[in-house]
């Protein structure tokens, strides 16, 4: 089992990494902005949100009741680039300490914190794809950012004013996340912020970007 939390940690070390990265891409002074307004997500909000969670994840772990302020990890209060690094830089502590304490105990060993038993190892898979989730969200938030300032509008707020359909379906706008899908927008391609470590998989291409109405969790 010591296999399986080495593994998660280095999984984590590098998403809370790549979440340095965005928060560092973007202008101090766009940390908070929101693609569509306040049904959005800005990237302060994101990174407050996905360390609060890790930290409620990683108590699950050990056993210990997982309980955050939700609501608060997601108010979008200003942030400067220095604050939301420092949270960075405090969950990868808390990541390290809670590793060294779970290297010895039994993945397979049933947790029954959230109303059901479950085996520990899927508390500790749950917190590393709730953090790539928010993580693909706040590297799109930072594209989004880089094409609206291109002087085009942001792809969200043209399909918002249209109200138009992507196939039978219509886009919709609540309190979402973005995700990447096929759709058609317009011709023109805009700047891309490209992240190491992504692959490609989250780069924005005006050709194939569909935006879903997703509740974050």
């Amino acid at each position: 089992m010591r296999r399986l939390v080495e593994a998660s940690g280095y999984q984590l070390r590098a998403l809370l990494a790549r979440y340095g990265r965005v928060v560092e891409a973007v202008p101090e002074e766009a940390l908070n902005w929101q693609p569509a307004g306040g049904d959005t997500n800005s990237v302060a909000q994101l990174v407050r949100h996905a360390t609060a969670a890790l930290r409620s994840h990683l108590a699950i772990t050990q056993g210990h009741a997982g309980t955050y302020d939700r609501d608060s990890s997601l108010a979008n209060v200003p942030a400067t680039r220095t604050e939301l690094l420092a949270l960075l830089e405090d969950a990868r502590l808390n990541l390290g300490e809670v590793l060294g304490r779970l290297e010895p105990l039994d993945m397979d060993d049933e947790l029954p914190t959230t109303g059901r038993a479950l085996p520990r190892g899927v508390f500790l898979l749950h917190a590393i794809g709730h953090a790539f989730e928010h993580l693909a969200q706040a590297e799109l938030t930072a594209q989004l950012r880089a094409h609206n300032q291109s002087g085009q509008s942001s792809p969200i707020a043209r399909r918002q004013a249209r109200s138009s359909t992507v196939g039978s379906s219509r886009v919709q706008v609540g309190p979402v996340s973005s995700r990447t899908g096929d759709s058609n927008l317009d011709s023109r391609a805009p700047p891309v912020v490209a992240f190491p470590g992504t692959h490609g998989a989250a780069r924005l291409n005006s050709r194939s970007v569909q935006l879903r109405a997703a509740q974050i969790s």
